[in-house]
């Protein structure tokens, strides 16, 4: 089946692939080639998959999904690829992150949901570049 991947700056991603899981809006979501259609929300987290070249993974920043029988589609505000993932400058964004969340506690001016979304946006990047690893 065919997995595309589109964010605002264009195609981050288009293979064929043997399989996809990923984090929709009510969880963990995995899909084989025929899967039935299918539309949900796409949630911060890690897009794994595999193809005749072997696994892959990547990061994903919310977004929305579409499976049909021979094609996932996936559109998304960013997608980076384990393999480009500078996993220091990834420590440092998770570090700023966890240092927003701490202030937030405190100080009523730092916008809470938003160093969330940072801190998860950072787990995700460097889960990604671990799974790379392994």
């Amino acid at each position: 089946m065919r997995l595309l991947i589109t964010t605002p700056r264009g195609t981050k991603l288009d293979r064929e692939v043997l399989s996809v899981v990923l984090e929709g809006g009510l969880g963990e979501l995995g899909i084989l080639p025929g899967h039935a259609p299918l539309q949900s929300t796409v949630e911060i987290g890690v897009l794994r998959y595999d193809s005749t070249d072997g696994p892959g993974q990547v990061a994903l920043n919310q977004g929305v999904l579409e499976v049909l029988k021979d094609r996932v589609t996936v559109l998304c505000k960013t997608c980076e690829p384990a393999a480009e993932i500078d996993q220091e400058r990834a420590r440092q964004a998770l570090e700023r992150a966890r240092a927003l969340l701490e202030r937030a506690a405190t100080d009523p001016s730092v916008d809470r949901p938003r160093a969330d979304l940072a801190l998860r946006r950072a787990m995700a990047r460097l889960h990604a570049a671990n799974l790379r690893q392994h």
